[in-house]
Parts: structure tokens; sequence; C-alpha cells
């Protein structure tokens, strides 16, 4: 398919954003989006704005409850990756919640899940799902309990994730073009940290509590990463009072000030759904 017949502008837009560096159109080339004889590679197709790929796409369900009974909302979407991302993020942080205490000499915030934590589960499964299924997608399910990922494709070595030690998981890109896009997008880090990246980031929250880790299990065909809201109890969501008394005294083993506590990580800050518990 000839490229020229086809923009990357949001693709560009975001690298400025992303890097504050000025884009090329060379870099379609180097990245692996357009081969040297003009024509757009299959990762490629996944980065135009006009992106037709039936399989680039995301369901995104907030469900009442504990399971998948009724929905308060649900949408598709299908769109080039870097709005998938963008879209699915906005998502996520419209049906949860970030609530806050107010301490002597700053604001504490005691958010249900880490956003940069579902940040990186959410690039994960854009960059190593499985392209080939023809009808799949991603889906993010929104619970009262826990927000779940799952894409398709399990490992690519046969193996079971929940069966590995995460943190010596080699790196094995089943999409190392669209992997090296995301780096260059300042979207993720070194090959082969995302696993252990969202455990430490969730981990690094004043309110976390032992078994709240991210979960990660594969199936046949599918990889799922369920993250536990921070807040919620076997009786319900816990009072904010009573999770505020828990981080105090334990601010000593969680150290946290208003700048850490705070920081905000570069996809739709402005979309962010604030609300105390």
């Amino acid at each position: 398919m000839d490229a020229s017949k086809h923009s990357f502008i949001i693709l560009a837009n975001t690298f400025r954003e992303q890097t504050h560096q000025e884009w090329n159109d060379k870099y379609l080339q180097s990245f692996g989006l357009v081969t040297p004889d003009g024509k757009l590679t299959n990762a490629g197709l996944l980065f135009v704005d006009n992106c037709t790929v039936f399989q680039s796409r995301i369901f995104c369900t907030r469900w009442t409850g504990l399971y998948k009974d009724d929905a308060i909302s649900s949408i598709e979407h299908r769109a080039n990756l870097v709005l998938l991302l963008k879209y699915g993020m906005d998502f996520i942080k419209n049906y949860t919640m970030s609530g806050w205490v107010k301490m002597p000499n700053y604001r504490l915030n005691l958010p249900d899940y880490s956003d940069r934590a579902i940040f990186e589960g959410l690039v994960n499964h854009l960059i190593h799902r499985d392209y080939t299924v023809m009808g799949g997608e991603v889906h993010i399910d929104i619970y009262d309990n826990r927000v779940e990922l799952v894409s398709p494709g399990a490992m690519l070595d046969g193996t079971q994730i929940q069966d590995r030690d995460i943190y010596k998981v080699p790196s094995m890109r089943r999409n190392p073009v669209i992997a090296d896009v995301f780096t260059q997008l300042d979207y993720m880090e070194k090959p082969g940290s995302g696993l252990r990246k969202m455990r430490e980031l969730t981990e690094k929250l004043p309110n976390f509590l032992q078994g709240k880790e991210p979960q990660y299990q594969t199936e046949a065909t599918s990889f799922y990463t369920t993250f536990y809201n921070l807040n919620w109890g076997e009786n319900g969501r816990i009072p904010v009072e009573e999770v505020a008394n828990r981080v105090n005294s334990t601010l000593e083993k969680y150290p946290v000030n208003e700048e850490s506590s705070e920081k905000k990580y570069p996809v739709n800050e402005n979309s962010t759904l604030k609300s105390t518990l």
C-alpha cells in the first residue's frame, strides 16, 4: 500500500509532545513503518491517521458490581494505536476514583489505582497482543474492585505467566516494530520491564496493601492483567478515614510528599475524574 496516500499527523504530534523534539518524516522509515520504496508495513497500517485495520480495536466496559452482569457504560473504539491508548486511558480515568485527604503540610492522594501502572499495562497489551487474530481486540473491563485488561495472544514460549517469576521473564516481543515506536514515544522503557514496573508503581502508593499487587495470567489464547482497587475491601469501599488512619501509621514505611503524590503521567491529564472517597 502506497504510504503517500496516508498521513501520520497524530503520530507526529504525539512525538513532539512526548519527546519535545521536532518530527521528521524520515522517521517513518527508520521506525519500520514505511519501506524504502514508500510502501506501508503491517505496523505502519496501525499508526496511520485513518487506520482501518479491523483488529485495531478496544472494547471498554464499566460493569455494575463485581461480575459481568449489567453495564453502566460500554464503548468500542477502532483507531490507530496512539488513539487507542488515549481512548483507553480516558475511559479508565472517567470510571475510577482518585481520592485524597488533607495532611498538615500537603495533600495525600489515595487513588483507587496507580494511573502509571495501568498506563504501563495498557501499553503492554497493545504492544504484545496478537494482531493476526481476526476479530480480536483488547478488552478493558472495570468492576467495583478491579480493572482487568485482556488481549489476544498468550506467551510466545508457550509457558504460563502465572507460573513464572516476573522478575526473571526475558523480553520476547511479538511485535518488535510496534514496541520500538512506543519506545520512541517515551511510552515504555527498556524491554522486559513492564510487568515488574506495574507492580512496583502500585506498591509505591501510600494506601497499598499486600495482596493488592497486579496479577498476570495467560490462557491458551489470551493474556490477562488485573489491577485491584486499593480502597475496596470485603465489605465494599473502605471509608476514607480508615484508609487515612492506616496510612498515617505507616508513613515512615511509605514516605510521601506533595510533589510525588501529585505526579502526573503524560496521557490525557485533563480528563481525570477526581473525587474524595
